[in-house]
């Protein structure tokens, strides 16, 4: 993650051509599995008591409760420990009742994650006032293990309202969102600050992973997991919500292998993540048995690593090796091959690139359309992936982010440069900000390449006239003097699809006015899942590429949308002097659509 960046070095002149050897498929690296010892939706033990339970956090002579867990309790009727299923949502009557619009709304979102009804925990404050006023809960719940030497780390992903400490075996591994030794009721300093555009909850909870937990607490047999789990004592309609699960790791590994983001002019961030906490590295040159560089990530020991390489020779073919060493075993040293992509075109030169969007819910679709798209980028000498948004179904879960984005799509990011921008799925959720590495502050960023300034615009965020993002495009359009002006973005003005027409009204009236004032040349698009192509609209033409691997939805052409296609698809897209011209490739390789735009060799972009 990096919200700000500042220009490096100047280019350094150089050519190599793209190697044969680098012209065949990327192999998959295999991933790092981990055996999940605790899953969502378990029975855990709830203390349903004011006073913390005797001896906490170990537990040492706990008897499990007896009877089935269930929703609907009341914890007013609950007595010591009782047994709960998660997720659990504790909620007042009068919390539920003037929250009954927004909870039929995550009702839908929580059937696609795959989250059940939850538990109403809590009475109203008449009722039982001691209840009302409770501000921390107990959990607990055991696992078995055989062999705890042959876990090499552990991994958690972490459901909760406010705050939270977990503790394995009575060792702490998991605090978020508490001050160490912080009273319960007071925790809300230990909230990170963020960007107004950034999200840190989805559905007003939090949802966090944790990566590389050292195993030294597991024991052979029984291991006991222990929560104690916190609210804002002012309360919110949400009092309490918990789930989580529990993962082990028996192989270092990657979790993430090396995927590549672009930055502008000379340089690109190295991205990867894996189940071992060590420093990450890049050593990178210009032959792949020549890796004469070495830049370190500027960070603490961690799982998830960024680093970046500048001064970057333009129109070179970069070999590159991301190698981390562990923070304790030399056996524990996790190295990638060496892996290769061309650097940056000069003006002048006729260069191509990869464009599609919407790649969320089905990844075996994701996975045979980035194959499809890795032949014609090679053909193609493509230099880089621009995205158009919606990259998982769910901004939050790690899951979503592994399955349905990162798995399909790391093979050609090992390759290809990644330039993404935000859909309406990603939620502005900071996990998007953590995995991603772009220009700017990453929600809205411009670069250039070769002869063309491309600029993401952030559609899910404030773009209205006099908005931070609205005068930022404003100033950087009109400051290029490109001689292609491209912009991309999730949500078309101009629909498509007939349920959604005529399009996005909100862009039509704040953000199209500023591409006619500024002459861009091209708007690629999203949110649809279909290929579009409208007719020039003011100089403008409006192409959507929403056929990643969503399910595709009706297409309907137009007075506007001359092309409207309901198809999985990609891009190939040419830069050159006098034209930019694109085609569509549908995941059987038909072609579905070509197009070109024209300019004089010598013309550039209007003052």
């Amino acid at each position: 993650m990096n919200l700000l960046r500042l220009l490096v070095a100047a280019l350094v002149a150089a050519s190599v051509s793209l190697p044969v050897a680098a012209r065949e498929l990327p192999p998959v690296l295999e991933l790092e599995r981990a055996d999940i010892v605790v899953a969502k939706g378990a029975d855990w033990s709830l203390w349903a008591e004011l006073q913390e339970p005797a001896g906490w956090p170990q537990l040492q002579g706990f008897v499990a409760p007896k009877g089935e867990a269930k929703a609907g309790l009341r914890a007013g009727d609950l007595q010591g420990w009782s047994p709960v299923a998660l997720p659990l949502d504790g909620r007042t009557e009068a919390m539920q009742a003037i929250g009954a619009a927004k909870f039929a709304r995550e009702a839908h979102f929580r059937a696609r994650a795959g989250i059940g009804e939850g538990t109403l925990l809590l009475d109203t404050p008449g009722r039982s006032p001691a209840v009302g006023q409770r501000t921390t809960l107990y959990l607990t719940r055991t696992f078995e293990l055989a062999e705890p030497a042959s876990v090499v780390s552990l991994q958690s992903e972490l459901e909760f309202a406010a705050g939270a400490i977990v503790y394995l075996n009575g060792v702490e591994i998991i605090r978020q969102q508490v001050l160490p030794g912080a009273e319960a009721a007071s925790f809300s300093a230990a909230v990170p600050t963020m960007p107004t555009f950034v999200k840190a909850t989805s559905m007003e909870r939090w949802q966090r992973t944790s990566l590389a937990i050292p195993p030294t607490m597991l024991r052979a047999g029984t291991n006991r997991i222990t929560v104690a789990l916190h609210r804002h004592p002012d309360g919110g309609h949400r009092a309490f919500w918990f789930d989580m699960d529990l993962r082990l790791h028996k192989r270092a590994g990657f979790i993430k292998t090396p995927y590549l983001q672009g930055g502008d002019r000379d340089w690109v961030t190295v991205s990867w993540e894996t189940n071992v906490a060590g420093f990450g590295g890049v050593r990178w040159g210009l032959a792949p048995d020549r890796l004469d560089r070495r830049v370190v990530a500027p960070e603490i020991a961690g799982a998830h690593h960024e680093v970046t390489l500048t001064e970057l020779p333009p129109n070179s073919t970069i070999y590159y090796r991301a190698e981390t060493d562990a923070v304790k075993g030399a056996t524990a040293r996790v190295d990638a091959p060496v892996r290769s992509f061309r650097s940056q075109p000069l003006k002048g030169e006729t260069y191509r690139f990869i464009a599609y969007g919407d790649v969320r819910t089905n990844a075996d679709i994701h996975a045979a359309l980035t194959r499809r798209m890795w032949d014609d980028a090679l053909a193609a000498d493509a230099r880089f992936v621009v995205n158009t948004g919606d990259l998982t179904d769910l901004g939050a879960p790690w899951d979503g982010w592994q399955r349905e984005f990162f798995e399909p799509a790391l093979p050609i990011m090992s390759r290809l440069p990644f330039f993404a921008s935000l859909g309406n799925h990603e939620g502005n959720h900071e996990s998007y900000y953590h995995y991603m590495a772009l220009p700017g502050n990453e929600a809205w960023y411009t670069f250039e390449r070769g002869d063309a300034a491309f600029f993401a615009i952030n559609s899910s965020s404030d773009f209205e006239e006099g908005t931070a993002q609205w005068r930022w495009l404003d100033g950087a359009l009109a400051a290029s003097k490109a001689k292609w002006k491209l912009v991309f973005f999730h949500h078309p003005p101009f629909a498509c699809t007939p349920e959604r027409k005529p399009g996005d009204l909100r862009v039509q009236t704040h953000l199209v006015p500023l591409f006619e004032k500024h002459h861009v040349d091209m708007a690629l698009l999203g949110h649809d899942h279909l290929y579009g192509r409208s007719r020039d609209i003011n100089g403008v033409r409006y192409v959507i590429t929403g056929g990643g691997g969503a399910p595709t939805y009706p297409a309907e052409s137009d007075a506007i949308n001359e092309v409207c296609i309901s198809a999985h698809h990609y891009l190939v897209v040419e830069v050159a002097p006098d034209h930019l011209s694109w085609t569509a490739t549908d995941i059987d390789g038909k072609q579905l659509d070509a197009f070109s735009l024209t300019k004089p060799p010598a013309a550039s972009s209007p003052p």
